[in-house]
């Protein structure tokens, strides 16, 4: 019986059945039906066993910077440990496409903290703080715009499709505040992130982002969106970047 399930009725639970069973009938059960007692109780035993197990699998899963991330990012309870270290790694993948600077390391520290394949609670927000010289609110900004980028990201590109890094672009490529235009400030504010969500802008949507009677095209100058031609000239001037105009 133990072979067979893993677990065996006690001592206890086959003498009350004796006991009860002669109550019952006036006499003991036969061989045959104390075996099929047993069995049953076996089977008994053996998913009481088995849920005890599964929820004791879900405690210690739920517990992991994965389970937590992959709830955050799509608002699902995943308890396949299979299953949630597919989605998790995809979402890692999107991190190193479409995150940059601290938010990136942070991020990743976050919620990789043993890579991307073990299961480890999230590192917390002190450590990361005590670890880049920030407060534990400055920690909890930088991930909470990093996952508001993979929401998105992950939102266009699910584990289901494959990640088009040009779509996913960061417009922002460096952590430079010098010459960061008004426009650019605004773009999280507005949910853009990537140089695929600025490809096809209405004449409306270019100048809510850019500015009423902003030109086209915008220049870049060392991943900084400066502005329109007019615009950009006027930078490079003040700055003695170039440029004489006669």
């Amino acid at each position: 019986m133990k072979e067979k399930y893993g677990v065996f009725p006690s001592h206890h639970q086959l003498s009350t059945f004796n006991t009860e069973f002669n109550k019952s009938n006036g006499s003991y059960p036969t061989f045959e039906q104390k075996l099929l007692n047993a069995e049953s109780i076996s089977k008994v035993k053996l998913n009481a066993k088995k849920e005890k197990d599964r929820k004791r699998n879900n405690e210690n899963i739920s517990k992991s910077s994965f389970f937590k991330l992959f709830k955050l990012i799509s608002n699902t309870n995943l308890y396949s440990e299979k299953k949630l270290f597919e989605k998790v790694l995809h979402i890692f993948e999107l991190s190193e496409v479409c995150l940059i600077g601290k938010q990136k390391t942070i991020f990743q520290k976050r919620y990789f903290p043993g890579g991307n394949k073990t299961l480890l609670p999230p590192t917390s927000l002190q450590v990361l703080g005590d670890e880049h010289g920030l407060t534990r609110e400055r920690i909890r900004q930088i991930e909470k715009n990093a996952l508001n980028k993979i929401k998105f990201a992950y939102g266009k590109y699910p584990d289901s499709k494959k990640i088009n890094k040009t779509w996913l672009k960061p417009i922002i490529q460096k952590e430079n505040k010098r010459g960061i235009s008004k426009a650019l400030l605004n773009l999280e504010k507005m949910n853009i992130f990537f140089m695929g969500q600025i490809k096809n802008l209405s004449n409306d949507e270019f100048y809510e982002l850019f500015g009423d009677g902003s030109t086209f095209p915008q220049i870049v100058m060392d991943d900084i969106p400066l502005g329109g031609c007019q615009d950009s000239l006027k930078y490079m001037q003040e700055n003695n970047i170039c440029c004489e105009i006669p």
